[in-house]
């Protein structure tokens, strides 16, 4: 029997319609577009004496690296599972060292997770091969 055609759904085999975008794209997070809503917010909130620009600069950068590993995890999937992990763990230490949860010192204990970071995304890679 054929499946009948509706309005919302294109016969089997037939071509997205112009306007209609990937299903792939619908599910990207616009690193760029964010970074720019977050900035814009940012330097607004100076303008307006909310904050201090540099001050909020500089406690909280790490929160692109944040951003930019939860991109990659939504928008890569198993390919940017690895490196998406990695910086938003290292966002996550480095956060937490510029807001002062962690001292700056404990940064000469903990550079040994680097390698096993690193040891980790190479074991990552070997597995999509």
């Amino acid at each position: 029997m054929d499946t009948p055609v509706t309005p919302e759904s294109p016969p089997a085999g037939a071509p997205p319609s112009p306007g209609a975008p990937p299903p792939a794209a619908a599910q990207r997070l616009p690193f760029g577009g964010l970074l720019l809503i977050l900035l814009g917010v940012l330097f607004l909130a100076g303008n307006l004496g909310a904050i201090e620009v540099h001050h909020a600069i500089e406690r909280w950068w790490p929160l692109v690296l944040i951003l930019l590993g939860l991109t990659k995890l939504v928008n890569a999937g198993a390919r940017g599972l690895a490196s998406g992990i990695l910086l938003v763990t290292l966002g996550s230490l480095l956060l937490a060292f510029s807001l002062g949860y962690l001292p700056w010192r404990m940064v000469d204990q903990l550079w040994p997770l680097a390698l096993v970071a690193v040891g980790i995304s190479m074991l990552f890679r070997g597995r999509r091969r």
